[in-house]
């Protein structure tokens, strides 16, 4: 119902953050998920934080959680996106936002029977220079990961499609032969479902950033009919190491596009405030399970805003464990990745409220589609 399970996590004293789909049937809860705090020491966790303030009422982040009431219209709603974009988060979680757990589920079953399929199955249709969909295993997100034989590729393979619309300029949709009877449908179905709660986000950051809430949406910025949206279904496999501590399952990279919805399979994912992959330290981003939804800016959303908004830099790692046998081996990982991208002739250009005269733009104009073919590019090895 539409004010059932109203839940928001978070510290103390959250602002709330709720906003309408269109028909008012669902709302949308932002998780002010403040996550582990930066020490000279590495992270430190809501537990040390409260001995260490001595405040035995203070909660560690992602374990209080408070009932709602639904508000629509209410500008101030907007802070609980804007409070983790100016701390340079770039990340957020979100519960209860509308999209089906079966259209989930249903997805979650087929990727997994997908990448159970041989390889000549799943690469029946590859991804190519000129289809960027499909399947493929040899991406290098983080180029200055290198050995004497070149960069490395990800430890990770992963099945994309793009939109539905021929306006959108994307090629049509292709799905392999002899995959999962389920398999197109759910991902059509996933798909669709994240489109809607993309137009819902949109109009949450518009707030936050003191616009009309349909600035993303009208204009030709993002539209239906022609935004480029990717979804991308992941698989980590299973992974066996010579020796205990950390590999690189996805490198160090930003995303290219306004915004991404991630729906994770477990831990792994991390970030770095820094900026700089080789610099300052790696935080955990907290493994949420059930409908939780992890949000992270893209570039394209750091361009607009000057900086005042961060793309943030982020990997995903697998953690040794010790087998019964011995080895020092890390659990398959799946993950459903909705990377949300502009119309292709969006101009992407710094919002006038996030420039003055002693802050200009540090950004030149750049169409949306230019950007996102540069950047995807990169990450194939093709520049």
């Amino acid at each position: 119902s539409r004010d059932a399970g109203l839940e928001l996590v978070a510290e103390s004293s959250p602002s709330v953050g709720q906003f309408r789909d269109a028909d008012e049937r669902s709302s949308l809860v932002l998780i002010q998920s403040r996550f582990p705090r930066l020490t000279s020491t590495g992270l430190e966790t809501g537990d040390r934080r409260q001995e260490r303030a001595g405040d035995s009422a203070r909660k560690s982040p992602l374990s209080s959680r408070t009932g709602l009431t639904p508000s629509t219209h209410d500008r101030a709603n907007a802070q609980a996106i804007r409070g983790p974009q100016e701390a340079h988060y770039g990340f957020f979680a979100i519960s209860n936002h509308g999209a089906c757990k079966n259209v989930t589920k249903n997805l979650w079953e087929s990727s997994k029977a997908f990448f159970d399929l041989p390889l000549e199955v799943k690469s029946s249709t590859p991804m190519t220079e000129d289809y960027p969909y499909g399947y493929e295993m040899e991406e290098r997100l983080c180029a200055r990961r290198r050995t004497h034989h070149g960069s490395v590729v990800d430890s990770k393979e992963t099945f994309s499609i793009g939109p539905l619309s021929a306006l959108s300029g994307m090629p049509f949709r292709r799905f392999p032969v002899g995959g999962p009877a389920s398999f197109e449908t759910s991902l059509n179905d996933y798909y669709e479902s994240m489109e809607k709660l993309a137009e819902v986000l949109f109009r949450g950051f518009a707030l936050a950033l003191e616009l009309d809430e349909n600035w993303f949406t009208c204009d030709g910025r993002f539209d239906r009919a022609r935004h480029q949206c990717a979804l991308r279904i992941l698989n980590y496999p299973h992974l066996k190491f010579d020796d205990s501590g950390i590999t690189i399952r996805a490198g160090a990279h930003t995303d290219y596009g306004a915004f991404t919805i991630l729906k994770s399979g477990g831990p792994g994912l991390q970030l770095n405030l820094s900026g700089d992959g080789a610099k300052g330290s790696w935080l955990d981003v907290p493994y949420l399970d059930d409908d939780v939804l992890i949000i992270n800016l893209g570039d394209l959303m750091q361009r607009w805003t000057n900086d005042k908004w961060r793309s943030t830099l982020h990997r995903v790692v697998a953690e040794s464990n010790e087998s019964e046998r011995g080895e020092c081996e890390s659990i398959r990982r799946q993950s459903i990745a909705f990377f949300v991208n502009m119309n292709g002739d969006a101009s992407i250009e710094t919002l006038g409220s996030c420039m003055n005269e002693s802050n200009k733009s540090r950004y030149q104009p750049i169409k949306a589609s230019d950007y996102l073919i540069k950047r995807h590019a990169q990450s194939m090895g093709q520049e």
